[in-house]
């Protein structure tokens, strides 16, 4: 098994970074499996002068969206990818425009529904999708869907 410290993915542009990094399942008590697929996630910001951390959750499913949406726009550079929680901690939104340049809308929320909100953009290329994808691998093995 991975070590739990190389748990993160992590997006980086020019100085800027936002790493979302699982800590561990929220055990609640239920019966059911959408309630056993909740994680607790380390949230790190770097934005121009601004940084931060917090807590969000997250659920298995959405870093396994994410990584279809990411493995998709790899391959048609003009599509898009989202990373979104239910809960509305953080919202990344990934849009390529088909020669390969990427542009991502970040906008973290540390209280949802009434917390702060920082908007942060991210320009890349597509050859950094493969790296984004092996983290997002680590993630989903070591915390896997439950049905």
């Amino acid at each position: 098994m991975e070590d739990q410290d190389e748990l993160f993915f992590e997006l980086k542009c020019d100085g800027d970074s936002i790493k979302i990094t699982p800590v561990e399942f929220i055990i609640y008590d239920s019966e059911t499996s959408w309630d056993k697929n909740w994680i607790k996630t380390k949230i790190e910001i770097k934005a121009g002068v601004f940084t931060g951390t917090y807590r969000g959750e997250f659920m298995t499913h959405d870093f396994v969206a994410f990584k279809k949406e990411l493995k998709n726009l790899y391959i048609n550079l003009d599509s898009s990818a989202k990373f979104e929680g239910l809960e509305g901690y953080l919202k990344i939104d990934i849009k390529g425009d088909g020669l390969g340049h990427l542009n991502a809308i970040c906008v973290a929320n540390d209280a949802p529904g009434y917390g702060n909100k920082l908007t942060s953009y991210f320009y890349f290329d597509q050859t950094y999708i493969p790296h984004l994808l092996k983290q997002l691998d680590k993630i989903i093995e070591y915390f896997p869907v439950t049905k």
